[in-house]
């Protein structure tokens, strides 16, 4: 069936990425429940599998199930979606100290070959153009996940790149008859839903939206926040008043979005550097006259 090597390769790009953290979460003796907040000399005191342990256990459930779905070799469930791999990059970025040379990225090649597999059904069904265009792609991720000491978190952001190029090529190849049928939608929200019916999104939310929307995997607490975007609390709060960052009051606390997390720091990393504003000329001190005025004295 038309697009089954691409499925195919979509997934081992993701176990790719997850089996850099599940070779960590092997050495645990049970699964994290949840990562509470630690003193930094705690936090720095951190090895490799207790730190991706948290890592994990700070992730939406889905994502979280999806990790340990695959610990002590299980088969893999689906591939990870965009905002998972952001997350997962996001999360691994600022590793404790001392992990930094332990937290690289370790190039697989045996997974790098698989893409050339692609070639022939992509140009069976769409262009040899875009089969050359997607061989020179796949040479250039592969090179670049194979540079020595490449920090985890960049690795990732590269596979995520890759896995988009592959359902970009899905997305066309769903346009032919031989395709498998696209997945249907997702069931709507139910706090999606409730908040849609309000005028312009605002407005009181009821005691049974607030109630599932807290434990949905798509909201989360400061907590979570500031370990995204680095802001401090006082300026999350700030941001969401201004309508920066979306979310809704729950009771004295505001529930973050993560989507919106996530694309505020995706605008942020973009956004180009406001120019340096031009230094206002000092004003002489009061009571002296300038130089260029000053009166002077010769003696005889």
């Amino acid at each position: 069936m038309t697009g089954d090597r691409l499925r195919a390769f979509g997934l081992d790009l993701s176990e790719y990425v997850l089996d850099h953290l599940r070779q960590h979460l092997e050495a645990l003796p049970a699964r994290p429940a949840s990562a509470p907040w630690m003193h930094p000399t705690d936090w720095n005191r951190l090895d490799m599998p207790a730190w991706v342990g948290r890592v994990v256990a700070g992730l939406p459930r889905p994502a979280a199930d999806l990790v340990w779905a695959g610990v002590g070799g299980g088969e893999p469930v689906r591939a990870m979606t965009d905002d998972e791999m952001s997350l997962v990059g996001f999360a691994v970025d600022d590793p404790p100290m001392g992990l930094d040379k332990h937290c690289v990225w370790r190039p697989a090649p045996h997974v790098h070959r698989r893409a050339v597999g692609c070639v022939p059904e992509i140009r069976a069904a769409l262009t040899t153009q875009t089969a050359e265009e997607w061989a020179v792609d796949a040479g250039r991720f592969a090179s670049q996940l194979g540079e020595a000491g490449l920090p985890l978190a960049r690795g990732i952001a590269i596979v995520g790149e890759w896995l988009r190029c592959v359902r970009r090529l899905l997305d066309v190849l769903a346009d032919d008859p031989r395709a498998a049928p696209a997945a249907p939608p997702p069931p709507a929200r139910p706090w999606a839903t409730a908040k849609a019916r309000q005028p312009g999104g605002q407005g009181p939310l009821s005691a049974e939206h607030v109630a599932a929307d807290a434990t949905s995997p798509d909201v989360c607490d400061w907590h979570e926040a500031m370990a995204v975007t680095g802001l401090k609390k006082s300026k999350l709060y700030a941001s969401f008043a201004r309508g920066v960052l979306t979310g809704y009051r729950d009771g004295g606390m505001i529930r973050f979005y993560r989507a919106g997390l996530i694309a505020y720091m995706r605008d942020r990393e973009n956004a180009a550097a406001p120019p340096l504003s031009p230094r206002p000329a000092r004003a002489p001190r009061r009571g002296r006259t300038p130089a260029a005025d000053a009166v002077r004295f010769k003696f005889l």
